[in-house]
């Protein structure tokens, strides 16, 4: 019977009533009155329809007065909006225009001019009335597939409210994420692009192998008086331990930069790669521009690389003519001076 506050019904066994002031017991629809009572025609339709905008109310009885209030009402909020049904057995008494429903409180009602006024307790405690209509239970039909339909429509609406809304907020996240991302990326390429470890390391191994060829020219210029040319082998030989070392720096350095640097700039650019993916997925624009910053990412990788392959073979061609150096000097001293 619509929302519940519009009717209370009443309690089980609910007993019939007399219309008050008339001192004669009404008799149900279709049943002859005692005399001074009117009782509406037989023929006279004994269904009746009100509607609200989110409830359908449908009372009908038998010619005996025996019938039923059906209540259909949306419950619920939106996307668990639903349909709720409830039946109250009735029986109707007539006196005249006035009806009397036991099974129904309040329980009095007009009926005239083929319309069903029924008196309802508002949301505030007071009285109202509704007003029904003569109608067919196909009619009654159609009004419920109407508030079905209200469900469904509300229900879905609100589901496509909630994946707007969603939706909304993945773009937002991924946007920010971009745009944290991205400069990031800028930073990290600046970083690696500004790494001249390498460069230091094969200048060191130069200067040390320079250093280890003087003391080379030093021991082809000394005599083999108090075994001169045998110290300086040895320094020549110390001076090839030296490049060694600085090999193992630069090899050092070589790793610093593939797991600091060039990581970085790798990982920045996957998760670019990734924000931009999400946001072609929900069919926003990037916000970000990020051409630019991908474009140095690529180029400074590509240079690390490049300069990775440069060092290492510097360096490895550095160490080998510095141990072979140092064997010539041992040679040397050897076969000049008599070992």
């Amino acid at each position: 019977m619509r929302l519940p506050e519009r009717h209370v019904r009443a309690l089980a066994g609910f007993a019939v009533l007399t219309l008050a002031g008339c001192g004669v017991m009404a008799h149900p629809l279709g049943q002859p009155g005692s005399a001074g009572n009117s009782t509406p025609d037989a023929s006279m339709a004994n269904a009746y329809l009100a509607s609200g905008s989110n409830w359908v109310n449908y009372i009908q009885w038998n010619s005996t007065g025996t019938g039923s209030l059906t209540d259909d009402t949306i419950t619920g909020t939106a996307p668990d909006e639903q349909v709720s049904s409830d039946q109250t057995p009735i029986t109707a008494y007539v006196n005249g225009s006035e009806v009397t429903f036991s099974g129904l409180n309040p329980e009095n009602g007009t009926l005239a001019d083929g319309t069903l006024t029924l008196q309802v307790l508002a949301p505030d405690g007071t009285l109202d009335t509704d007003t029904f209509d003569p109608a067919a239970q196909g009619q009654f039909n159609t009004s419920v597939a109407q508030l079905q339909a209200q469900v469904q429509s509300d229900n879905g609406a609100a589901v496509q409210a909630s994946a707007s809304a969603s939706q909304a907020a993945s773009v937002g996240q991924a946007q920010q994420s971009l745009a944290n991302d991205v400069p990031t990326l800028v930073s990290d390429t600046a970083t690696l692009n500004g790494d001249t470890s390498l460069g230091r390391a094969i200048t060191a191994m130069k200067t040390d192998y320079q250093a280890e060829q003087a003391g080379y020219g030093t021991e082809q210029s000394d005599s083999c008086s108090d075994d001169q040319v045998n110290t300086d082998a040895d320094t020549v030989n110390s001076g090839a331990d030296t490049v060694n070392s600085d090999l193992d720096t630069e090899e050092a350095d070589v790793t610093t930069l593939q797991d600091g640097g060039i990581q970085s700039v790798t990982t920045d650019l996957a998760s670019v790669q990734t924000d931009l993916s999400t946001l072609q997925g929900l069919g926003a624009t990037p916000g970000t521009s990020s051409s630019a910053a991908v474009t140095a990412g690529n180029k400074a990788l590509t240079s690390a690389g490049n300069a990775i392959s440069w060092a290492n073979g510097q360096a490895n061609t550095i160490n080998g003519n510095a141990q072979q150096l140092a064997t010539t000097a041992q040679n040397y001293a050897s076969s000049h001076c008599g070992g």
